[in-house]
């Protein structure tokens, strides 16, 4: 495990082990007819590499960041020239050469988005910029941590000089591996999450609240809160109610928002999209945006109305009762409801109205009528409306959908039958006109 500020260099000795190597070899070398060696060391300087980060690198959880890294190299120039001893070249050991950069994570909190980049060679007091992309945890807690940039070079480390013939120089390169820390803040952010959700009256053709239990699961404390409802159809729902101020929100606290919600009549029933955003104040008292927390509106069917009548066919004398059942098959309870009948001038309801009271989902109330259909035609059918009125779970008067259904004039038989039959009384008129001209007639005769 290569320490973050630690430096390889293989190979390396100290300066008094240098310069006896150097003696050693010098004195076996120069042994060997015709061939002359000797060595000349840099032993004081090398590549000084340091990173320091442009700007202020402060991000809060889950934002996207693009660090520029200035790589410097802080070690003090010092070049090695050859050319009093007739080998043309100049030589600085402070130079990193082949600069390749690996970003790594360390003790960040983030994700690295970035490839590895060569930055080439860095010379004494040069200044490179690499860039670094990623993404801060979404779940990241504030404060300071480090992350690293893994740095690979060479530089040259001693220069043997041969003298055979022409002198020439072939410089011993030293491999280094390092680690540059760099360091980047996270900000803590007042972060809300949804721990619960309720509707209350959210149903087609009315007003409801969407009540919303939200949490501040970030680690800053938030002044000046402002949040708000936003769906994500404004057709299908208007805000009332829809922000809420809220003086100061610390991390866990827990509060609750009761937006008020006008839904469209012809709404399915079903869940909704949505969003909460806002604002609020952080510690330094500049403004800073919420990031959106998604929700859903919930809304029902409400109370819905199934008709079913008996008792509907009718003799064409006198008052008569019918029976007509309405069962809630909706999601809602109906408060207060009283249903109510309409004819015609034919079909006369003696009694219109009948109270249902309190009609739970499911449930079923039966309501009598007495109706008068002494006008009807024997044998034809009629029609009767029926709907209902009631009252929300917010006290607002609701009308139910109109419903229809069928009476049927009863035909007489018998002597019923012959009696309302029109023929019937031309006859007997016939009869008794026949009979009286001939009672006329007989009594003529006879005086």
């Amino acid at each position: 495990m290569i320490s973050p500020h630690s430096r390889t260099k293989t190979g390396a000795l100290p300066p008094v082990a240098k310069i006896v190597c150097v003696i050693l070899v010098a004195t076996t070398v120069c042994q060997i007819p015709g061939l002359a060696l000797s060595y000349t060391y840099d032993i004081t300087e090398h590549p000084d590499l340091k990173a320091n980060v442009q700007g202020e690198p402060a991000y809060f959880p889950g934002d996207d960041f693009v660090l520029t890294v200035d790589l410097t190299d802080a070690a003090n120039a010092e070049s090695m020239e050859l050319e009093a001893k007739g080998i043309a070249g100049l030589y600085n050991p402070t130079t990193a050469l082949g600069v390749y950069v690996v970003p790594e994570t360390g003790t960040a909190p983030v994700t690295i988005k970035s490839l590895p980049v060569t930055a080439g060679d860095i010379a004494s007091s040069q200044i490179v910029p690499v860039t670094i992309k990623g993404t801060v945890s979404p779940d990241a807690r504030p404060g300071i941590s480090v992350m690293y940039l893994n740095v690979t070079y060479q530089y040259i480390q001693a220069l043997p000089e041969i003298e055979s013939g022409i002198p020439t120089v072939t410089p011993q390169y030293q491999d280094v591996t390092e680690l540059l820390p760099i360091t980047i803040r996270v900000k803590g952010q007042v972060s809300p999450v949804v721990c619960g959700t309720e509707s209350l009256n959210l149903v087609p053709g009315t007003q409801g609240y969407l009540n919303l239990t939200l949490e501040n699961a970030g680690y800053a404390t938030g002044r000046d809160v402002a949040l708000a409802l936003v769906p994500a159809d404004n057709t299908t729902f208007q805000l009332v109610d829809a922000s809420t101020y809220i003086g100061v929100f610390r991390p866990g606290d827990v509060i609750t928002l009761h937006p008020r919600i006008a839904v469209s009549d012809d709404l399915p029933a079903g869940f909704y999209p949505a969003n909460i955003t806002g604002v609020y104040k952080d510690i330094n008292g500049i403004y800073q945006q919420i990031t959106a927390v998604p929700v859903r509106i919930s809304v029902a069917r409400g109370a819905k109305f199934f008709v079913s009548a008996s008792n509907t066919t009718l003799k064409n004398n006198g008052k008569q009762t019918i029976s007509i059942t309405y069962k809630n098959i909706g999601d809602s309870v109906a408060y207060g409801a009283e249903a109510r009948i309409t004819g015609d001038q034919v079909i006369v309801p003696e009694t219109d109205t009948a109270a249902l009271g309190d009609v739970e989902p499911g449930q079923s109330v039966t309501a009598e009528y007495v109706i008068s259909a002494e006008s009807a035609i024997p044998g034809k059918q009629y029609v009767l409306d029926t709907e209902v009125k009631y009252r929300d779970s917010l006290g607002a008067l609701m009308l139910s959908d109109q419903y229809h259904t069928g009476v049927s004039i009863e035909e007489p038989s018998g002597l019923a039958q012959a009696l309302s039959d029109p023929v019937f009384y031309i006859i007997l008129a016939g009869v008794i006109a026949c009979s009286g001209f001939f009672a006329w007639t007989y009594l003529t005769k006879k005086q």
